[in-house]
């Protein structure tokens, strides 16, 4: 690693450090989240009421510290940057793309939060890696944990069995794991709630009482967040880039995988919305994050205007952090008041 880049890990690193020692964590999710963990401990009589995964649950159990979960979180930002260098691409692009990845102002700015976000960005980030790299044995553990950690792994499953079926690969019986994981966490939301689909239910009903006592509403300009509004702030050239995806000289298979995963989270949060499901929250965002990046650096790094495009790229996304940051503040004050 040359010492300008280890200037620039170390640079997000102090960045997100003091964000945890100097401010207080602004998402009300996150305390919240925190203190159900304590008290449930290693129960999983949380699914009752509850929509949450256990993976992240236990860890805010194991923790046993706020601020310790919160450098977690920071743990988990800097080992997402450090495996998008892995990937068989060239060796500038792989250096570029992780320090566009934990430079990025709202991947730091949540990187000190108490959130599984960064946590699932790690995992999504290994997951393909793995399995672009033929692993399949790890991928899959990868993936059965993912979709214990977010739900938003669980579009992966299907891609994944009708990819080795296509390919008549054996690896397909690894990932009947993860399809056993989904399997059993509708088994534990049928034993405790008398219904396997319980979180679902429980998230249009959170959905409704939020709602209702902040007197929010799902406008037509709410749906283009997912697809539209967060990847120009966010990600922005980036996401104009992806369009050239064929010229990205990654692994086919990686690709593929982040292709699929950009396209079926977006689908997925969109109809979660128009549903009545699923709040336009920038957080929900994050783990996109790094797929589109990977899709489209290369061709950013190659554009005569590269200098005009990072400066945008950081410039709107700290614009958009600072907008994200003061609505998460002004939810929490709001939620904790009414």
């Amino acid at each position: 690693m040359r010492f300008d880049e280890q200037r620039f890990w170390l640079l997000s690193f102090l960045v997100m450090a003091s964000l945890v020692v100097l401010t207080p964590d602004v998402d009300y999710d996150s305390y919240f989240r925190f203190v159900d963990a304590q008290h449930y401990g290693y129960s999983l009589k949380y699914a009752n009421n509850s929509i949450w995964l256990p993976v992240y649950q236990y860890l805010n159990v194991f923790f046993g510290n706020f601020v310790l979960l919160r450098f977690f979180s920071v743990f988990c930002v800097l080992a997402t940057g450090y495996v998008l260098r892995k990937f068989k691409v060239d060796r500038n692009v792989a250096v570029a793309t992780s320090l566009f990845y934990v430079l990025n102002p709202f991947v730091m700015f949540y990187g000190s939060q108490a959130m599984s976000e960064s946590l699932a960005s790690l995992l999504t980030v290994l997951f393909v890696y793995f399995f672009s790299e033929g692993k399949h044995d790890y991928a899959s553990l990868v993936l059965a944990c993912g979709v214990l950690t977010a739900y938003s792994f669980w579009v992966f499953v299907p891609f994944v069995l009708v990819y080795c079926l296509i390919k008549r690969k054996l690896q397909f019986f690894f990932y009947l794991l993860p399809v056993l994981a989904i399997v059993w966490w509708g088994y534990i939301n049928y034993v405790m709630a008398n219904e396997p689909l319980h979180f679902v239910n429980l998230a249009s009903i959170f959905y409704e009482a939020i709602t209702k006592k902040l007197s929010l509403e799902n406008s037509p300009f709410n749906v283009a967040l997912f697809p539209l509004v967060y990847p120009l702030t966010f990600v922005f050239p980036f996401f104009i880039q992806t369009i050239r995806i064929r010229v990205t000289k990654l692994e086919f298979s990686a690709k593929l995988l982040f292709a699929y995963y950009i396209v079926a989270v977006t689908v997925l949060l969109c109809v979660g919305q128009v549903s009545g499901y699923v709040f336009g929250w920038g957080r929900y965002f994050i783990p996109l994050i790094p797929a589109y990046l990977m899709l489209g650096c290369e061709t950013v790094l190659n554009s005569k205007r590269r200098k005009m495009w990072i400066i945008a790229y950081f410039a709107l996304s700290l614009i958009m952090t600072v907008v994200q940051a003061i609505d998460a503040y002004n939810f929490k004050v709001g939620m904790q008041s009414r």
